[in-house]
């Protein structure tokens, strides 16, 4: 092969594996859907698991989900979507999904809702689909509350007000 002729064929080529198979090239944006940008990560992979290459097809397809966001019939169920349909771009630029606990968790808390309206549990958000161990993304469990205990503060003249201990230098 001439290197003229090599250089034309060398995208296509390095654009598929041995055995035909497309190599899906991922790419990173910053994140725009509004629903996801409060769960602590900034750039998107796509595409997304669902195999739309846009952030605006995906938002469309989230909306189909918009009551049960205003439900908020569990932070799992949020997080699930978000993380399906806005995945986190890692710095390998490879998907990884959700875990399957996170879906089981979501699903469990979700579809009586669902249900309730009239719809099924989605077909494409299955949790047997997702991993339930390995690289996967769990949420992370919100910290306990500092306990507190009610305290006289001077400054509020006899009111009863709520302090940390630390912040009253009481052991």
């Amino acid at each position: 092969m001439d290197f003229q002729l090599a250089l034309i064929l060398l995208p296509l080529l390095s654009a598929q594996t041995g055995d035909s198979t497309p190599v899906i090239e991922h790419k990173c944006e910053y994140l725009l859907i509004r629903q996801c940008q409060d769960l602590g990560f900034r750039n998107v992979l796509l595409p997304n698991h669902m195999g739309q290459n846009t952030q605006e097809h995906a938002a469309r397809e989230m909306q189909k989900f918009h009551r049960f966001f205003q439900a908020n019939c569990s932070e799992d169920f949020k997080w699930l979507l978000c993380f399906v349909y806005a995945p986190v771009c890692n710095v390998q630029k490879e998907p990884v999904f959700p875990c399957k606990e996170v879906c089981d968790r979501a699903r469990s808390s979700c579809e009586p809702v669902i249900n309730t309206a009239g719809f099924q549990w989605p077909s494409s958000l299955r949790c047997e689909g997702f991993p339930d161990q390995g690289t996967c993304m769990n949420r992370p469990t919100p910290a306990p509350p500092t306990p507190t205990h009610p305290t006289l503060c001077p400054i509020c003249m006899g009111l009863l007000c709520r302090f940390q201990e630390v912040l009253m230098g009481e052991n």
